[in-house]
């Protein structure tokens, strides 16, 4: 049993489908808005929520041990975000939980696509979800900071989660806004880390993934 999960596992790390994985992280940054007018808006963030959750324990771990992890870790954290919104136990270990998991699958997407000898439309998708994934993993570090450090930014009122995950989308793309600024000087070294890690990412997977495409084109 274990033997055949194992390569199970492995198949789909190396022959994942990132489309739905990056489609699936579309709609959970896309959802929780509407969640809010809609009777049963909370059981759709949930579903997209446990989707992701799903697709990136069965697509980006290869062995066992990550996959135990991982499907603990997963099961837990949609337990605690399905069940437990609020409290003060829910600010704190939500967002921990949410930047273990998230950089545990970042890390395994971009190992993907650095050991990937050939380079398709699959790999373009797992580095688009690695984008998303990057605003998701930086978004506890905002919200942390504001529960620990208050009025750390300049926030709308009855700010929530999503919030930071706008905030952090807005920084890694360097659009700045303004409706959310940091005030706090922690909270000015950490947006200025997020504007640079963004721009990294670009630069260096775009040109990883050009260079890959022109070693395999000339190999072909």
């Amino acid at each position: 049993m274990f033997h055949s999960l194992q390569e199970y596992l492995r198949y789909h790390f190396h022959h994942p489908n990132y489309l739905f994985f990056m489609v699936s992280l579309i709609m959970l940054i896309i959802v929780p808005p509407f969640s809010e007018l809609f009777e049963t808006g909370p059981l759709l963030l949930d579903f997209c929520f446990g989707l992701v959750i799903l697709m990136g324990i069965f697509y980006t771990t290869e062995n066992i041990r990550q996959f135990l992890f991982l499907g603990i870790l997963g099961t837990v954290l949609f337990i605690v975000f399905a069940f437990g919104r609020h409290g003060e136990v829910y600010n704190f270990l939500t967002p921990i939980m949410v930047l273990i998991f998230f950089l545990m699958i970042f890390r395994n997407l971009i190992r993907h696509i650095f050991y990937t000898d050939r380079i398709g439309l699959n790999e373009v998708f797992a580095s688009v979800a690695g984008y998303l994934i990057l605003g998701i993993i930086v978004s506890p570090f905002f919200f942390l900071i504001e529960q620990t450090l208050p009025n750390a930014f300049t926030l709308p009122h009855d700010a929530e989660f999503y919030d930071f995950i706008y905030f952090s989308y807005i920084t890694l793309t360097t659009i700045g806004f303004g409706d959310i600024s940091p005030v706090h000087h922690i909270a000015k070294s950490f947006t200025i880390v997020a504007g640079i890690f963004g721009q990294l990412y670009l630069t260096i997977l775009v040109a990883i993934i050009i260079g890959k495409y022109l070693a395999y084109q000339e190999r072909e």
